[in-house]
């Protein structure tokens, strides 16, 4: 699945809830639409009942060298800039993994400065795992809760979280460090699937860390 077939699905996800919950303050989502005076396309934009634009945003899939983290500066600015044309409040940047919420600033305000709201979505980082059942089953759970939680933001009964310097500077470095580590982990388990370098990892972990070696499961993911 490429990035387009991927934000299509969402889109029709986005429509599906939409349709089944009158209740809530949108009209329909559309993608790849194009601001005016602007070549460039939004991945979705989110309509409210009167066919306003209330919310644009952009797609990544983690696996790309774009796509490593929602928070990516360069991703950040261009999907502001797409809100900024739309004269949409709020954008998000979503890639599968991790989605947050941002706050539409003025162009000079550094994306540190922006008020936020993320929600972790699934675990991908290849490309065979964003077709499995698991992938799709966590992305149809969650963008009902997105847009509800979206709703309550527009209504004024919820807010934008406001955080601190650190928290958001923890929030951006642990995103980025998600894909690495899961990466870094499947190598692990492949190479712990060896006797040679099993034998080598538990010497490691008993002689050098002083770590208790486990046989059962949860005790070797650990």
């Amino acid at each position: 699945m490429n990035e387009w077939e991927f934000t299509a699905e969402a889109e029709s996800l986005m429509n599906l809830t939409i349709e089944r919950n009158p209740d809530l303050p949108f009209s329909c989502a559309k993608c790849e639409q194009r601001g005016r005076g602007s070549r460039k396309r939004r991945d979705l934009t989110l309509l409210d009942k009167n066919g306003q634009v209330v919310l644009t945003g952009e797609v990544k899939l983690p696996y790309r060298p774009d796509g490593s983290s929602p928070y990516a500066a360069a991703l950040v600015r261009d999907a502001r800039a797409k809100a900024r044309r739309a004269n949409a409040k709020f954008f998000f940047t979503w890639n599968v993994n991790e989605c947050v919420l941002w706050e539409t600033m003025p162009p000079r305000t550094d994306w540190k400065q922006h008020n936020y709201m993320s929600w972790h979505v699934t675990l991908v980082h290849r490309e065979s795992h964003i077709d499995l059942p698991m992938t799709s089953h966590a992305i149809q759970t969650w963008i009902p809760t997105f847009l509800s939680d979206f709703a309550a933001i527009l209504r004024g009964t919820s807010k934008v979280g406001i955080k601190a310097p650190d928290e958001k500077f923890i929030d951006a470095l642990e995103s980025h460090l998600q894909m690495p580590i899961m990466k870094s982990m499947e190598e692990l388990v492949d190479q712990y699937s060896k006797p040679r370098q099993k034998s080598r990892l538990d010497q490691w972990m008993r002689d050098e860390q002083g770590w208790t070696i486990y046989d059962n499961f949860e005790g070797v993911r650990d």
